[in-house]
């Protein structure tokens, strides 16, 4: 009895030291992983915590509407290195009691401005009145400053897309058969459509992809002729957002979905609904386009 117990003793020692050694590598990797990340959170602090000068962003828009630039670094693998500063705006919520967070509105484009996308037609129908009625003055630019040039932003916008995507083509003659084929094929519009591209010359970003799969409960709005972020394009964020709905505008054309002077009333509401209440419809909802209103 005794010469087992031992044999088991010595066993569990022999498994213990055997899985201490099986976990030393993954301890060590843990620990560096962290090291990493707590070096990076330090290093990107002074922008983190940095404090906003918020100020009335123009006299010819509403005294609530602020404005502040944020500084950021040009490249993030480098916190240290050069820095650039970005226009913010923001309108406090009317009802502190009412308020239910922060609500982050990118105008896309990529790169276009959207300093005055808080007032106006979303903030007419977070209030609860119609969004066509009326004009808000938007302001003229970033605080002190005047909006960006065409040609300034024609380049952000090149540099997003051609930087946002590893499958640009950097072969000349492959521009030059698509463009012969979509000439063809679409003789109004293809062969400017599929011409040559910045994108051709331009170097890959160094920023990884992000991969987008996870429950969160997104609102995701379509036309189903957009020119721009086409249907299967939408219905593919919705699936990869897997807690998302879907609202699809058939008929629908043009970029834009929601509170427009002449919207879809049923998109503009289920949308009202999601930011002012966080609900999401049931189901995915199709909405009709108006006669004369696509």
């Amino acid at each position: 009895m005794r010469n087992r117990i031992t044999r088991r003793a010595a066993l569990l020692t022999v498994g213990l030291a055997a899985a201490s050694q099986a976990l030393t590598p993954a301890t060590d990797f843990t620990a560096s992983a962290s090291a990493r990340a707590s070096t990076a959170e330090e290093s990107l602090r002074r922008y983190t915590q940095q404090k906003l000068q918020w100020k009335r962003c123009d006299t010819k828009g509403p005294d609530t509407l602020q404005c502040a630039t944020l500084t950021v670094p040009l490249d993030y693998s480098d916190p240290d290195g050069k820095t650039i500063g970005l226009a913010v705006s923001r309108l406090k919520a009317s009802s502190t009691k009412e308020r239910r967070g922060v609500l982050l509105l990118n105008p896309g484009g990529p790169g276009a401005p959207g300093l005055d996308l808080p007032a106006g037609r979303l903030q007419k129908a977070a209030e609860g009145n119609n969004p066509a009625e009326g004009n808000t003055p938007a302001p003229s630019g970033t605080p002190g400053q005047a909006e960006e040039s065409d040609d300034n932003y024609a380049s952000i916008a090149w540099s997003v897309m051609c930087a946002d995507t590893r499958t640009w083509s950097h072969d000349p003659e492959r521009y030059r058969r698509e463009a012969i084929r979509d000439k063809a094929r679409d003789p109004l519009y293809g062969d400017f459509a599929a011409t040559i591209k910045p994108c051709a010359f331009w170097r890959q970003g160094s920023e990884p992809q992000t991969r987008i799969d996870n429950t969160v409960g997104a609102l995701i709005t379509q036309n189903e002729w957009d020119p721009q972020t086409p249907l299967f394009a939408g219905q593919a964020m919705h699936r990869a957002l897997r807690g998302s709905r879907m609202l699809t505008v058939a008929g629908g054309e043009g970029h834009g979905v929601l509170y427009a002077p002449d919207g879809n009333t049923c998109a503009d509401t289920a949308a009202t609904v999601y930011l002012t209440t966080g609900r999401l419809p049931a189901k995915d909802l199709t909405c009709r386009a108006a006669a004369g209103r696509k």
